[in-house]
């Protein structure tokens, strides 16, 4: 084997500057990013994105910034479902509600810990 030499490297980049291949997939990469250069033409035909669900496109909630996307988003899911299986023209569940009892789950939560580590010291690890 080789030593990692200053002739050594050289060869290499001599090799690499023979090889228009190597040149042309340097570019690729330069250009198009790593990704996109390893795509072939056939992967992109065999990867055909049609599909045949047609989906009714229902008013969403907006949640605008109030952090709770999460609810939203499961809301709007379940919402889609009951006005799909009932025949409803519109219908909303209450966001106020299930944010209340999240406030209420996690209020209950701390006060479980507070009560489960009432007998520690004040400055130990799972009181902190």
């Amino acid at each position: 084997m080789s030593t990692l030499d200053f002739d050594f490297a050289e060869r290499l980049y001599a090799d690499y500057l023979a090889n228009p291949s190597l040149q042309a997939t340097e570019n690729a990469v330069s250009h198009n990013g790593l990704l996109k250069s390893l795509e072939t033409r056939q992967s992109a035909i065999d990867n055909d994105y049609v599909f045949s669900i047609d989906l009714t496109t229902d008013a969403v909630s907006n949640q605008k910034a109030s952090g709770r996307c999460w609810m939203f988003a499961a809301l709007n899911t379940f919402r889609h479902k009951l006005i799909s299986d009932f025949k409803l023209e519109n219908f909303e569940l209450s966001q106020a509600h299930t944010f209340f009892w999240d406030k209420y789950e996690k209020s209950n939560w701390f006060m479980e810990q507070i009560i489960a580590t009432a007998d520690l010291e004040i400055g130990s690890r799972k009181v902190k």
